[in-house]
Parts: structure tokens; sequence; C-alpha cells
């Protein structure tokens, strides 16, 4: 094909978006059939792209300042393809699956508009070669996001989510905004194809000059360059600390949980990091501190979901544990494990998410796990795809999370990270005893209710995705066709070590059996671990710490303002100009002899003075 057809991957969402929110607001089953129709033709545009070996278009000039020039060229090669194939894949499949979960909502114009602003947002994040241009969609995937999210603003836990969501990603945007600007002074580009011949060489020269002074000194800018583009991932993909935003906004539709929060939004940090890496590895100390805020996220995650009861709760804390372990990858120096690992994770965890939506849609919107059981029997196609998922999920021997978790194991043996390794290995536990738990507690046993007795039909429009998507997460990890595409000549086959393959499936088996052991014919909870299921406090201590003391603060500066600024300096400025004013007015009143006295007294203090 054409190279120019590539932009249509970003004018036909746009357009599909104003269409949705403006043009067809009142007609939303063609809304819903536009925003559909861009979906699957993006994912074709892609699929003809990758088979005709099409090159990226030239670059098209957006903005320019005298030598300051913003240019929006397409990134096209093996890391980017990719996630143009996860992003519109999975994108093609939640419209499809939200045409029969959102098939009675009134206001799903907006909603389709909405997905597609996101598709625009997100594919051009992917294909920008430019650091201004990757903060720009940066930002409207924020933006789309807070859209989704609060989809049902009415709801004031909807309304909360989408602000709390909002501000979370404005903090760390604030931090990879000052890394663009350092990058900007360093080396006078923000090209990412410039930057990727300059790095190196002005680091490498940075370190010769400086080794007569200290070995310190040269390592200081490129960490601080890493850790600046590291903020922003903290924010989009949900580290810690600024986590906390990811679990509430399961307050949105399940669709948007599934495309936005666990396989596209979040996965654009990770994918963030993959595309910088070459600035990134330049400082070692930055890639210790990214393993281990991912190492800790990952397990904090972990441990949260397991005394979660909210069935979207649950998957939401495991999306931040995988996301850690993604980052964790990108630490120990491996990307492409990473992104394998994204990958798959996109595909098990948005059919889990989808599954998990049918659910919730056949109970009448209730997502209390210790209100279902028994669902098996009532819904076996969801049971059998949600089930699959979960295997996937917690690193199941022969299915695609296995092999993508073994390559991060991998990577922190060969590192020699033993911490991380063993850190790693806890999660994996962690996370078959939590799904194992979601599946016993939910799907297995008797009905604990009258909805979960007589659950509603699922319609084929909502059944259909999960089976696609059932596809990929047993078969994608196999052969390693993943990290062979985005090696591709630097590839090199390598076998895991003996230790790595031990403890992933011991670390899947004890999860299992504990979970197994512990909850199945349970009626209720037998753990009661309350400091996991209110999340660590950490919501409570932001809230007295940073909102009240935000709220403390202003308090004072408003009191400063009314009674300092306002009462003294405003007041005290404006009663004497208006003393002035009534002297002048006293002296200027037309009175011809006032003004020969004030003359004649002049004139004799003049002679006085002159004397």
């Amino acid at each position: 094909m054409s190279p120019e057809l590539w932009w249509l991957l970003l004018i036909v969402p746009l357009v599909s978006a104003g269409l949705c929110t403006v043009v067809l607001r009142r007609w939303p089953t063609f809304s819903a059939a536009v925003s559909v129709g861009s979906a699957l033709f993006c994912f074709g545009l892609v699929l003809w792209g990758i088979v005709s070996g099409t090159a990226a278009p030239p670059q098209w000039e957006w903005l320019k300042v005298g030598e300051f020039v913003i240019s929006l060229e397409f990134f096209l090669n093996e890391l980017s393809t990719l996630m143009l194939v996860v992003v519109t894949g999975v994108g093609l499949l939640v419209h499809v699956y939200s045409l029969g979960y959102m098939a009675h909502d009134e206001a799903r114009s907006r909603y389709f508009g909405g997905l597609s602003l996101f598709m625009f947002s997100m594919t051009g994040i992917v294909v920008s070669d430019n650091l201004v241009m990757v903060f720009i969609f940066w930002e409207l995937v924020g933006l789309s996001s807070y859209v989704l999210i609060g989809h049902w603003y009415w709801r004031q836990a909807a309304s909360a989510a989408a602000n709390k969501a909002f501000l979370m990603n404005r903090i760390g945007d604030l931090g990879f905004l000052l890394g663009i600007i350092v990058v900007y002074l360093t080396f006078g580009t923000l090209n990412l194809g410039e930057l990727r011949e300059l790095a190196p060489k002005y680091f490498m020269a940075m370190d010769k000059a400086g080794a007569a002074h200290t070995v310190a000194q040269p390592a200081l800018l490129p960490t601080l360059i890493a850790l600046g583009l590291f903020c922003g991932a903290v924010g989009k993909s949900a580290q810690f600390p600024l986590h906390v935003w990811l679990p509430d906004a399961m307050e949105g539709p399940t669709p948007v949980s599934a495309l936005i929060h666990a396989a596209t939004m979040v996965a654009a940090g990770v994918y963030l990091l993959a595309r910088l890496f070459f600035l990134i590895s330049l400082s070692t100390l930055a890639l210790e501190i990214i393993a281990w805020v991912g190492g800790i996220t990952a397990v904090l995650a972990a441990l949260m979901a397991m005394q979660q009861n909210d069935i979207k709760r649950v998957l939401a804390y495991s999306t931040m544990s995988q996301l850690g372990l993604m980052v964790l990858a990108v630490g120990l120096s491996d990307p492409n494990a990473a992104m394998f690992h994204l990958t798959t994770h996109a595909f098990f965890k948005a059919l889990l998410f989808l599954a998990a939506g049918a659910v919730i849609h056949a109970l009448d919107h209730d997502q209390d796990i210790w209100k279902m059981g028994g669902l098996a029997k009532k819904m076996p196609i969801v049971f059998g795809t949600f089930l699959i998922g979960t295997l996937a999920l917690t690193g199941c021997p022969g299915l695609s999370g296995f092999f993508s978790k073994d390559a991060i194991l991998s990577a922190a043996q060969v590192k020699g990270k033993w911490g991380l390794f063993w850190l790693t290995v806890g999660t994996s536990t962690l996370t078959a005893f939590y799904m194992m738990r979601l599946i016993t507690v939910a799907f297995l046993g008797e009905p604990r209710s009258e909805k979960a007795q007589h659950p509603h039909s699922v319609g084929w429009v909502m059944v259909l995705p999960l089976l696609i998507l059932s596809v990929p997460s047993v078969i994608s990890g196999y052969g390693e066709v993943i990290p062979r595409w985005l090696a591709g000549k630097e590839y090199h086959h390598h076998e895991h070590a003996l230790i790595v393959y031990a403890v992933g499936i011991a670390a899947f088996f004890v999860g299992v059996i504990l979970s197994a052991l512990l909850y199945l014919g349970k009626k209720q909870d037998p753990l009661s671990l309350k400091l996991l299921r209110e999340r660590f406090y950490l919501d409570e201590i932001y809230n007295n710490f940073f909102v009240r003391g935000f709220d403390v603060l202003g308090a004072i500066c408003c009191a400063f303002d009314r009674w300092c600024v306002m009462g003294i300096g405003v007041k005290s400025v404006s009663l004497s100009f208006s003393l002035a004013g009534h002297l002048f007015r006293f002296l200027v009143n037309g009175d011809v002899r006032l003004y020969t006295f004030l003359m004649t007294l002049g004139v004799v203090i003049l002679i006085f003075w002159s004397r």
C-alpha cells in the first residue's frame, strides 16, 4: 500500500470521535457503527501494512519557531508495529463487545466518541518519533481516559475516580515534561531518531572529559534524564507511589477497564520505557531504581489483591502487579522481555476483564464475588474463557503467561539480581493464590444469592470476543515469536536455567494448592487481613497528609490574603488615596481668596528658603 495511507491511522479515529460526539449525538446506533467501523479499518490497515511491508510516510511539519521545529514523523519498526497490533486488535474486540454491554446506555454516542478519541491518542503515542508529539498524545490519552472513566458522571464514585486518575497522572506527567526539557537543553533536539545517534556519543565524550574530575559527575545528567522520563511511566502505568488511581478507575464501564486499564493505556508507560531505553540505559543508577520500583509495585499490588472482594478490583490490582514485573524487566536491561509480557498480558487480561464484564452484566451489575458462586454451571462458556485467562495470568505451564514470566525470571537470574528474582517468584505465587481464590469463590460451589441462582443470558456479541481472545492467551508465548520479532537479526536463542523453570512451575502450583485448600467450600472469607483489605491505608495516608494538608495550606493562604493582603495592604493603600483625595478636594474648591492666600504663603516660604 502507499506509505501515505499510514496517516489514516490517525485521521479515521479522530474523524470518528468528532462524528460520534457532535454530528451523530442523537443517533447512538449510527455512532456505534461509525466507531466500530473505524476500529475495524485501523486494525485492517495495520495488518495490510505488515503484510505488504509498507514504509513509513514522510514527516509532516507541524510547528516551526526559528530553529525549533516540531514535526509528526511515523516511527515504524518491530516494536511499534507489535504495539499497533495490540492497540488496534484489542481495541476492535472491545468495540464489538461494547455493542452488547452498552446496548441500553443512553449516552452511547459519547461513550463511542470517547473510545475513538482514545484510539486516536494511543495510536499517536505509538507512532510518534518526536518527544513533543509523544507528550501531546500522552496528554490526550489522559483526557480520553478521564472522559471514559467518568462516563457515568452522575455517580459520585465514577466522577471522583475520573478526577483522581486525571490528577495522579498529571503529577507523573510533570516529571515527564521536565525530563523532556532537560533532553532538549542537553541535545538541542527532541527527534528520537536523532537522539538515538547523539546520546551515546555525547555521554561517552562526557565520561572521557569528566574522568579527570570525578566518576559521579558525568553520571548525574543521564540519571536525571532517565528518572524524569520514568516519571511519566510511573503515572500512566500505575507504579508505586502513583498507583492509587487505577483500582478506583474500575468505576467506569467494564469495556473501558479492559481497553484502557488492562491492555493499552497502562501499557503505554512500559512501551515508553522500551522506546526510550537507549536514553534510560545510559544510567545504571536509574535502571536500579526502575527495577526496584517495579518489584515493590508488583508485590504490594499482589498482596492487596488477596483481600479484595470486588471482581474488577481484583483484576485491577493484578494489572498493577503485572505492570510492576514489566517495569522490573526494563530495569534489568531487558526491554524485550518487558514487551513480551506486555503483549501476552494484553490478551489474557483483556479476556479476563471482558469475561468479568459478562458476569457483572448477567448479575445486574453486582460485583461482589461473595454474592456469586456456582457460575461455572450457569455460564459455562464465560467460565471456560475466564479460566483460560486465569491460567495464562498465573503462569500455568503451556500457556502464554508461563513463557513471558519465565523471560523476566531469566533476566533477573542472568543479571545475578537474586533479590529481584525471588521478588518475582513471590509475586507469581501470590498471583496464583488470589486468582484461584477468585475462580473458587465466584464460579465454583453453590450460588450465594438469587442473582447467582438465575443469571441473565449473555449475547453472542459479548461472547465472541472472549472466544477470540482465548486463542492468543494460549498460543502467543510459543516459539518465542514475539522476542524474535522484537530482536530481529540480533536475536539469540538461549535456554533458561533449570532454576527458572523449576521455581516458575513451583510458584504456580504452590499458589493454586494453598488457595484451593483455603477457599473450597467456604461461604465467607477465612482470612481477615485488614491491612491488605484497606490497601495498606495508602489512600488514607494520601488523603490525610496531602489532600487535607493542601486544604489547610489553602485556608492559611486564604486568611493571609483576606486579612494581610486585602486588610492591611489593599485597604491601607485605598485609605491613603481616599485621604489624599479629601485633602485635595478641600484645597481645590474654587475659592479665589484661598488660592491668593496659598500663593502668597508659597512666595513667603520660597523667600525664606532661598536666604
